[in-house]
């Protein structure tokens, strides 16, 4: 587990900024209550810290893109066999 400072080090933030992500959620955290210090303290996953680090959201996964039909093609081919062979498309 890291501390905000830890983190702030990491994102090159300030720790103000860092909890202020955490709070919104764009960084996620887990919140530890003391109750002698009456405070709340953050504290972050190493492994999600570093993901953020290298450029990978946590919540986003890259999702596949469906396969390019070559359906699409077909209608182009359709119209230029239609063309007659002065270039004209026939009336």
């Amino acid at each position: 587990m890291m501390s905000v400072e830890d983190v702030a080090v990491l994102l090159r933030l300030s720790p103000r900024s860092v909890c202020r992500l955490a709070i919104e959620g764009s960084i996620p955290a887990v919140r530890i209550s003391s109750e002698r210090k009456q405070r709340t303290l953050l504290r972050f996953r190493r492994d999600e810290i570093e993901r953020i680090v290298m450029g990978v959201a946590p919540q986003a996964q890259p999702q596949a893109q469906p396969p390019v039909s070559q359906a699409s093609s077909a209608p182009a081919a359709t119209a230029q066999s239609q063309t007659s062979s002065d270039g004209k498309n026939p009336k």
